[in-house]
């Protein structure tokens, strides 16, 4: 299920970069409320297993690089973030 909506997100933020390099405005304003009502979905779901943890702790990460340059610098703590919370992990199995 969270996977469903991190894909459906993912497609809707394709579909508004093309909309925005065609410059179709209008379109633009009904799937950005889309994206909206999906993130929150996906930021309020209640993990049920370590897996859907790690997979919601990677849409976060992921998002927080897309919105920021990617540079070697932010790649690195993402990996070091990742790092950490998969030996939480372990540690809490």
């Amino acid at each position: 299920m969270l996977q469903d909506r991190i894909e459906k997100f993912r497609i809707l933020r394709s579909e508004i970069e093309d909309l925005l390099l065609a410059g179709d405005d209008d379109s633009v304003a009904s799937l950005d409320q889309q994206l909206s009502e999906c993130l929150s979905s996906i930021l309020s779901h209640s993990v049920t297993s370590a897996a859907e943890s790690r997979m919601k702790v990677e849409f976060a990460l992921d998002l927080l690089v897309t919105e920021l340059d990617r540079t070697k610098t932010v790649n690195s703590l993402v990996n070091l973030i990742l790092a950490e919370f998969d030996n939480a992990l372990l540690t809490l199995s």
